[in-house]
């Protein structure tokens, strides 16, 4: 049986300006008050509509061996979350060993634009890596521009897009950019071919 996967990576990271730290059902009223928010919602797949249901949320995720979630803290105040679920990609032939990673994160309008978001994936991903992630995924709807900047500037390559892929909920398709980091050197390598 394999190690949970919530052992295998820090429990709390401490950045300047800022920390992070394992969630906990406790924090369904502090994180409530931004996934509840619209604006939060616009682009995430599972919204969430009370406290209760954010902790049921956050029971599921933190009972499950290959989930982690950390808050994100600043000034003590619970901001925003980040994490996934790990993975073996798919085979066609023996089941792999290796496991990848799907990655997201959501923080409180109040503090987009500063920065946040990228310093907490830039502490996530050597930590992931680190942990043997071989790949960390991200999927990004087009009209989420900020997210794409937040993980191109760091080391992310856009691998691809899915046109018209998902119907967002004013009705409108809505592009699906993949975009991915790999514990090996094939970022540079991709973005060396982007330049050529």
């Amino acid at each position: 049986m394999s190690t949970p996967f919530a052992q295998q990576v820090p429990h709390r990271i401490v950045l300047p300006g800022m920390r992070l730290r394992r969630a906990h059902p406790d924090d369904a009223q502090a994180v409530f008050e931004y996934r509840g928010r619209p604006e939060c919602q616009a682009y995430v797949s599972q919204t969430l509509t009370s406290v209760e249901e954010t902790r049921t949320m956050l029971k599921d995720r933190l009972a499950n061996p290959d989930c982690v979630m950390w808050v994100i803290q600043n000034s003590g105040r619970v901001i925003g979350d980040i994490g996934g679920r790990r993975f073996h990609p798919e085979s066609l032939g023996p089941a792999p060993q290796e496991w990848d990673f799907y990655l997201g994160y959501v923080l409180h309008p109040d503090v987009w634009g500063q920065g946040l978001a990228t310093s907490a994936v830039a502490a996530l991903v050597p930590r992931l890596h680190a942990a043997g992630i071989r790949r960390i995924n991200a999927k990004v709807l087009g009209p989420n521009e900020g997210s794409i900047r937040v993980l191109l500037k760091n080391g992310f390559a856009l691998e691809g897009c899915e046109h018209a892929a998902v119907l967002g909920r004013d009705r409108t398709w809505l592009d699906d950019h993949l975009l991915a980091h790999y514990r090996d050197d094939r970022n540079s390598q991709s973005r060396q071919g982007e330049r050529r």
